[in-house]
């Protein structure tokens, strides 16, 4: 089983692989690095976890 940030990664290259144009690239982008995408989110919740915990995610 992959871990959910392997399976974000795998996500997003498959999108950014299907892109047919600049302008789906762009919204691919954004889903995943804009200022609420997937990586934003995660981000936050490494925030909250205890100090002990971060290493492993």
């Amino acid at each position: 089983m992959l871990h959910p940030l392997e399976q974000l990664r795998d996500e997003a290259l498959v999108q950014i692989a299907s892109a047919p144009d600049e302008r789906v690239l762009e919204t691919v982008r954004v889903k995943f690095l804009g200022r609420s995408g997937s990586i934003s989110e995660w981000s936050d919740k490494m925030k909250s976890l205890p100090k002990e915990e971060k290493p492993a995610v």
